[in-house]
Order: structure tokens, then C-alpha cells, then sequence
């Protein structure tokens, strides 16, 4: 099977994980062509996140990290499918990283965007630093939203939450970052229809066929794959 995991040559050794990640596949990308959409998109999403890792450690800066976004969101025009697709290819994204530190969880990645957006990094973080702020990040984001379930569940004299279903709305937010803003396709025009109606998007066709987005969605522009390695 063709995965990003298997295509992917792990043989970069700075003092930084995710370095390391971002320059052995900034070496492998130059062959993505001959894999599958699914190993591409894969590749945008493990990108994206070492790259949000390293701008959160202090390693790059800000124009870094929204030139390898743009690249990502070509990636998601380019391979389009549906939220399955994309959640399918962020799974092998996630299972790759760990390949490299056995720390690196999902709920890692999907804190780890909404970390680096909302500090200015001062100094250079060490990975074990990364990897304890992060966490303690989300857990953070978990309990205040579990505190306002439970507030909301008393005002309407209601059970409280299960302790799953407050980690499953805690971490919505997190998903939402990641996937509210791609172009989703559907079968035909009716689903559209019916899926941007009840999410607040607009449809938009295209040679690929239907597709939804938020308002004002403008494609992203194209952007070559072959980057540049970050040495430490």
C-alpha cells in the first residue's frame, strides 16, 4: 500500500524533530508526482504541522509558515475529494509523525496549529519544551470547555456531560481549524445545496464538478513543492 510513511526516506539528524521531518520530505517531494492523491495530501498535512512546529519553537518565521499554508491549501484544491479524504490523509500524516517521537498523538497535532497561532515565540523551544506546552495548552482549552458544559448543564438542570462527549466538544473547535476552510465536493448539486444551507457556505462548480466553501472563497494559488531544507 502506498503511504506516506512507506514512500518517505527518514534520514535528516539535526537537534530539532521536526527539522528533521520538514527536510526529509522537503528531500522526498521532489518524487510526489508518482504517488496518489491521498499520499500528497498526506504529505501537506505533515508538512504543515512540522512546519507550525518549528515556527512555534522559534526556528522560523512568521513568512515561512504562511508560504508552506499557501502550499498546503493548492494541495487540498488540487486533490479536492471529501472531508473523509481529507481526514483519511491528515490519519496517515499523524501515524508518519510518529515515526519520529512516540509523543506525537493526534490531539498533538490538532492543538499544536491553534498553539503556534496564538503565541509570539520568544527564544528557541527545546522539543521536549514544545511537546509539554503544547499539552498543557490543550488540556487547558479541554477544561474551560468542560467547565462551561457543566455551567450550562446546571442552568438547565441537566446531568452533566460525559467526560468523553466534553473532550469531543473541546476538541471541535481544534477540527474546525483544520478543516472548515477547505472546498468540499459533493455528488451533485442537490447535496450541495442541502450541506450549505445547513453549515452557512456557498456552493461553487468547477471542472471537477460541485463543490462548497466559505464566502468569497478565492482558489490558492499554485505553488511549486521543492522548498528548501532548514539546517540547525
Amino acid at each position: 500500500m502506498d503511504t506516506l510513511e512507506s514512500a518517505v526516506r527518514k534520514h535528516h539528524k539535526t537537534r530539532f524533530v521536526f527539522a528533521n521531518v520538514n527536510n526529509d520530505l522537503g528531500d522526498w517531494c521532489a518524487e510526489i508526482d508518482s504517488h496518489t492523491s491521498l499520499v500528497k495530501m498526506a504529505y501537506g498535512y505533515a508538512r504543515r504541522i512540522a512546519v507550525d512546529a518549528l515556527y512555534a519553537q522559534g526556528l522560523v518565521n512568521k513568512d515561512v509558515r504562511e508560504h508552506v499554508l499557501m502550499i498546503f491549501k493548492a494541495l487540498q484544491a488540487q486533490t479536492g475529494q471529501t472531508v473523509e479524504f481529507q481526514e483519511a490523509a491528515y490519519a496517515q500524516a499523524v501515524e508518519f509523525l510518529k515515526g519520529y517521537n512516540w509523543q506525537f498523538t493526534s490531539i498533538f497535532a490538532k492543538s499544536l496549529s491553534v498553539f503556534a497561532s496564538s503565541r509570539a515565540p520568544d527564544g528557541i523551544l527545546a522539543d521536549a519544551d514544545l511537546f509539554t506546552e503544547v499539552l498543557v495548552f490543550s488540556y487547558a482549552q479541554v477544561k474551560e470547555d468542560f467547565e462551561v458544559a457543566e455551567a450550562i448543564d446546571a442552568m438547565f438542570r441537566q446531568d452533566s456531560l460525559s467526560r468523553d462527549q466534553a473532550f469531543e466538544d473541546a476538541y471541535a473547535e481544534i477540527n474546525k481549524e483544520i478543516f472548515d476552510d477547505l472546498p468540499l465536493y459533493h455528488i451533485n448539486l442537490e447535496e450541495a445545496e442541502r450541506y450549505a444551507t445547513e453549515n452557512g457556505k456557498v456552493v461553487y462548480k468547477d471542472s471537477s464538478g460541485y463543490f462548497t466553501a466559505n464566502k468569497n472563497y478565492v482558489p490558492p494559488p499554485q505553488f511549486g513543492l521543492d522548498d528548501e531544507n532548514i539546517s540547525f
